[in-house]
């Protein structure tokens, strides 16, 4: 699955191309211009530089093969245009707008709205140091030309202040705020709006302010303004009278084309749609357009952010507020599954596994095999790995690693490495493995697989010789998570990607599992595992939790729903000079056990990246380099296959033992269904790149459904 874009702010919805006048005529020749004022003629050369500020986003929101460079052309045009409109507040005494002090309603002419004019400018100049900033810790880099990571953060916080100044209510603003909290998980970073200002707009705090928004990071009160200032501008804008514009060029009034385009498209991402669907062939709609006020896109990322952060404190009164305000949702997670209160499992030997297995009310079925099996974790006393292989797979994939550079993970979507497994005769009667040809075939092979027979001979009766018969290959692919802004992971089916694009078909693989290689229950989130397959009429009853644990492995059914719950609470903050590498990771290395030959599914012939792709030539990848290293025959003859062959007792079977995992019930809980408010506005909808589908519509038949949406997910 892809990585989706965790904390970047909303993307500025398209803009509505105001009706600009820049032509030198506004005035008559009959004295009028004497009338002027120093601030009047200020205020049309700012809108007319604003007017060409729109013209160019337009311009450049479609281009969707630029440069991703870091300056590139279209980032310092921005920035120069940005600059100039600065230079309004040298110019003109320019004091900040608040609301509490100065309602929309009240505003009489352009010259109202400079500060909110600056405001927005000061966010773009904040957007676009931070989208710097956040390619350079998502991507492990820092280039010692150009700005370093502290001085990017250091100038987005000055800016984002500035911001705030001169329009403690802009929305778009106090998201941005809020993300860059929670991603540095630093509350004062930026400050919050205090308490005067929050009342400007009508929601005091509650009495567990400092608590709450230590975990909610401000992305309540970004919400709560953010309708407040749609409310207000809506008002505004229904309010101003057809008559008031007359047709004369002379008499335009711009404020209420001016009030919709800073307000709502650019401070609430707020567009006006037109209802084509209702229009006849009568001329009766001639006067009127049918159209309406799209709901706020920075008012819905806000409200879900904060509904997911209510859910992982446990507050989920606070967090069915905001989901009820969402157009459409049936279902969410059940208190039970955020819950971090859960059971403790004591070791039990294999034999009392078996039993759990046949007392358990809800079992389910593995995909290929008509037999029992409920998900497990495997744990040891130093691991489920001996210790240098384990050295050796955090090293390869920790955080700023060459994989995850070369493979370009932070913007690349759902790609993974399918090896066969070779066997090979060993005598009249018996097969064995192939030795390992590099570091993850040794350990999935010698050292994941004898786990998985093995639980496959305890809870189905097969012998491993049976079991190898139907195991034919296995697909691997690895996640990275900071803990320090981690939202989780989506829940999904893993399926063969291949037949889901192609034949339109769904398979699975017999079993999924993950090895644990960094993280613990206390800073990461529990993989969470649902009694529900893609053709289950009714949502799962039960759920299994996995909580992270270094060095374990937890196996499950491969056509049942899954998914990773965010981090469980507050960790420590990240100074303003250290990059994501320096923050506590979640690093998961997946396997899936194929019983089917799945073909080389990338999806661009020159790409070394895909579903099921074969592994990157080594002289291409660092990274594959390092996996061969101590397993070329070349430099080791027969050492390594003699040793590899050895009659000693395997690893896995020392103090390793099956431990079934906490279980919780019921599943989901059903989501009453919300009416448009007294405000006359629309129903919020999901942010897309946010959504991991622990709050949906149409559960559970939207699961099967979501399987066949091409987003790259």
């Amino acid at each position: 699955m892809p990585v989706v874009d965790e904390h970047k702010d909303v993307d500025l919805p398209a803009q509505k191309k105001p009706k600009i006048v820049l032509e030198d005529d506004v005035q008559d020749d009959t004295g009028d211009k004497d009338e002027c004022t120093d601030e009047d003629l200020i205020s049309e050369l700012c809108w007319k530089v604003w007017g060409i500020f729109l013209i160019y986003l337009e311009e450049n929101s479609s281009d969707n093969e630029k440069d991703d460079s870091l300056g590139t052309d279209e980032d310092n045009n921005e920035e120069e245009i940005c600059n100039l409109l600065l230079q309004t507040q040298d110019l003109v005494d320019m004091k900040p707008f608040h609301l509490s002090e100065k309602p929309l309603s009240t505003i009489e002419s352009v010259v109202d709205m400079l500060p909110i004019v600056l405001s927005v400018v000061y966010y773009r100049k904040a957007e676009l140091l931070l989208s710097r900033y956040y390619d350079k810790t998502d991507n492990h880099y820092d280039t010692p030309d150009g700005p370093n990571v502290q001085d990017l953060l250091e100038a987005s916080k000055r800016y984002i202040s500035n911001s705030l100044k001169y329009f403690p209510s802009n929305a778009a603003t106090l998201l941005m705020a809020a993300n860059l909290r929670r991603v540095t998980n630093n509350i004062k970073i930026v400050p919050i709006m205090d308490k005067a200002e929050d009342q400007d707009v009508g929601h005091g705090h509650d009495d567990n302010v400092g608590d709450v928004l230590s975990f909610c990071f401000g992305y309540p009160q970004a919400a709560t303004v953010a309708k407040e200032v749609r409310i207000q501008a809506v008002h505004f804008l229904n309010n101003t009278s057809d008559l008031e514009q007359a047709e004369s060029a002379m008499e335009y009034n711009p404020v209420p084309e001016w009030v919709e385009s800073l307000f709502l498209n650019q401070i609430v991402g707020v567009e006006y749609m037109v209802d084509n669907d209702n229009d006849t062939d009568d001329g009766e709609n001639d006067q009127q357009d049918n159209g309406f006020f799209s709901a706020s896109s920075v008012e819905a990322t806000a409200s879900f952010m904060a509904a997911m952060l209510y859910s992982k404190i446990c507050r989920h009164e606070d967090a069915l507020m905001y989901l009820q305000s969402f157009a459409g949702l049936t279902h969410r997670l059940h208190p039970n599954v955020w819950n971090r209160n859960h059971q403790t499992i004591h070791p039990q030997s294999d034999n009392s596994i078996n039993e759990n297995n046949k007392n358990s009310t809800q079992i389910v079925k593995a995909a290929t095999q008509q037999q029992q099996m409920i998900p497990i974790a495997f744990r040891g006393e130093n691991g489920v790995l001996p210790p240098h292989l384990y050295q050796r797979m955090c090293e390869v994939f920790k955080p700023g690693a060459a994989f995850w550079k070369e493979c370009d993970y932070a913007n690349r979507g759902y790609f993974s490495f399918l090896h066969n497994i070779d066997m090979r005769p060993d005598s009249s009667t018996t097969t064995r493995l192939q030795p390992p040809t590099n570091l993850i075939d040794d350990v999935v092979l010698n050292h994941l697989l004898p786990l998985v027979q093995r639980a496959l001979e305890k809870m189905n009766g097969k012998t491993t010789s049976n079991q190898m018969e139907e195991i034919c290959a296995y697909e691997w692919w690895a996640h990275s998570r900071s803990n320090q802004a981690n939202l989780g992971h989506m829940l999904h089916f893993d399926s063969d990607e291949a037949d889901l694009q192609g034949k339109q078909e769904v398979h699975h693989p017999m079993i999924s599992s993950v090895l644990h290689l960094t993280g613990d229950a206390a800073s990461s989130g529990a993989t969470i595992i649902l009694d529900q397959t893609p053709h289950s009429k009714v949502v799962a009853p039960n759920c299994w939790k996995s909580f992270p644990q270094d060095n374990t492995y937890t196996i499950f059914p491969g056509n049942l729903l899954h998914g990773v719950l965010p981090c469980p609470g507050k960790q420590a903050s990240l100074s303003l000079t250290s990059n994501s590498d320096d923050a506590p990771h979640r690093l998961t290395f997946m396997v899936g056990w194929k019983t089917r030959q799945v073909p080389d599914q990338r999806k661009f012939n020159d790409s070394l990246y895909g579903p099921c792709a074969p592994l990157p030539p080594k002289e291409r990848e660092t990274w594959v380099q390092e996996i061969y290293v101590g397993y070329d025959k070349n430099s080791q003859g027969k050492a390594l296959e003699t040793a590899f062959h050895r009659e000693s007792e395997p690893y896995e079977a020392k103090n390793i033992w099956m431990e079934t995992l906490p279980e919780v019930s019921p599943a989901w809980e059903e989501i009453s269904r919300a009416e448009e408010g007294n405000d006359g506005a629309p129903l919020l909808k999901l942010p897309p790149s946010l959504d991991r589908r622990f709050f949906v519509s149409g559960a559970p038949q939207c699961f099967l459904e979501s399987l066949f949406e091409n987003d790259d997910t």
